[in-house]
């Protein structure tokens, strides 16, 4: 008998039981406030691989003197402090038209780990319309 594959236990995490998972949102981060857009937590039993997280920001209400925003990606691991993967800040009063975008590629989490797409913004009256998301595959340990 010939075998034409493998025999024994699969060696590639991703083919066991794969799930896409996705979250998108578009959301406004308004003066003193920070919105988190999308966000995923790898269930339990599970790892995942995220192949993008990626934000868009534009300044849809011009920025006060001193006001600042920032476009986050950030990673928390399960029972760590959160991480900053990628930042964008826009200078302070930015006009009405300035973007700001960050993106994090390939990013393994596993179980209990976290991402997260965000605005924040220092107090003013400057508003910030955001788009972003994430995509990935989940699958078994």
């Amino acid at each position: 008998m010939q075998l034409f594959a493998p025999g024994g236990s699969r060696t590639v995490p991703q083919d066991r039981n794969p799930a896409t998972v996705t979250g998108t949102a578009t959301f406004n981060g308004a003066g003193a406030s920070t919105v988190v857009g999308a966000t995923y937590t790898v269930p339990a039993g599970r790892r995942t691989f995220i192949s993008v997280a990626s934000i868009f920001g534009l300044v849809t209400v011009a920025m006060a003197a001193g006001q600042t925003a920032f476009a986050e990606v950030i990673v928390t691991p399960n029972g760590g402090a959160a991480g900053f993967v990628d930042v964008d800040r826009c200078p302070a009063a930015s006009a009405i038209g300035t973007k700001l975008h960050a993106q994090a590629t390939g990013l393994w989490l596993k179980a209990g780990d976290a991402v997260d797409v965000r605005v924040a913004e220092d107090a003013g009256v400057g508003v910030v319309t955001c788009a972003g998301g994430f995509e990935g595959v989940e699958f078994d340990v």
